[in-house]
């Protein structure tokens, strides 16, 4: 299924997420109870939730829909889609980061949550149409998260500890005992590496026009502060003209005329 048909069938699945998400972000404005970059908590995602089944508890399918809705949710309200450059594509397919990789750099992620198209790629022996990324926040833990949630024959969602170990690990594609199939890792490795380039690419990435992707601002609707989302999804495109790129701890530049337009 396309994004914004997953989009759909959530908003259809959960009809007072909306509303609820408005509330929970109205009482963070005044107490401020999580960081900006963090658009909502997962526990917050899981309140949404449990309220939408009018039940105090969670069960494991429940506590999975939760993790749906943080990635699906917090894209609903820019609905970016990146889009890479086919010779990027490869190069980036193909290469393994720098051990020297900043965890900080994820930080720069243009959007609350995105979702990137993957050509080509597969997860257990499946064509993986892309996947939503975005980092979370929980107070009862010392660390944040990169959450993954692939697009694929059917969702799969994946939480890592944001640190220096478990980055290095993910973009060399030797995280240990992470997954049986070495596919599904070297997957994740690729993924792990389109998100690493959008963080810290030194190209502007805009969609056809030259808008670039921004965080939208609440606005003050009916006494509490509400986010709108765009009535179109924005296709970015993601170009290496005149980077800098390290393959096999190699730097090679890849200038404009040596990637595709």
């Amino acid at each position: 299924m396309k994004p914004l048909d997953h989009l759909a069938m959530l908003s259809h699945q959960f009809p007072n997420a909306w509303n609820l998400i408005n509330k929970y972000r109205t009482i963070n404005y005044f107490k401020e109870e999580w960081p900006a970059w963090c658009f909502l908590p997962l526990n917050a995602w899981k309140g949404i939730v449990a309220q939408e089944y009018n039940t105090s508890t969670l069960n494991l399918e429940q506590t999975r829909e939760a993790m749906y809705l943080a990635a699906i949710g917090t894209w609903r309200y820019t609905q970016g889609i990146y889009r890479f450059d086919s010779k990027l594509y490869k190069i980036l397919a193909q290469m393994n980061v720098s051990t020297k990789a900043d965890k900080t750099k994820f930080y720069q992620l243009p959007e609350w949550s995105i979702y990137i198209e993957t050509p080509e790629l597969n997860w257990n022996n499946n064509p993986l149409l892309g996947f939503w990324f975005h980092l979370q926040w929980d107070k009862e833990k010392d660390y944040d998260e990169l959450c993954f949630l692939l697009n694929s024959d059917k969702f799969v969602s994946i939480s890592l500890p944001l640190n220096k170990w478990t980055t290095n690990e993910i973009l060399q594609s030797s995280y240990p005992n992470l997954y049986i199939n070495n596919n599904n890792a070297n997957t994740l490795r690729i993924m792990s590496s389109l998100v690493y380039y959008i963080c810290t690419s030194p190209n502007p990435i805009s969609d056809k026009f030259g808008k670039k992707p921004t965080l939208p601002s609440s606005k003050m609707y009916k006494n509490e502060f509400r986010l709108f989302p765009p009535g179109n999804a924005n296709i970015w495109n993601v170009t290496g003209e005149s980077s800098i790129i390290s393959v096999n701890n190699e730097s090679f530049i890849i200038n404009k005329g040596d990637i595709g337009q």
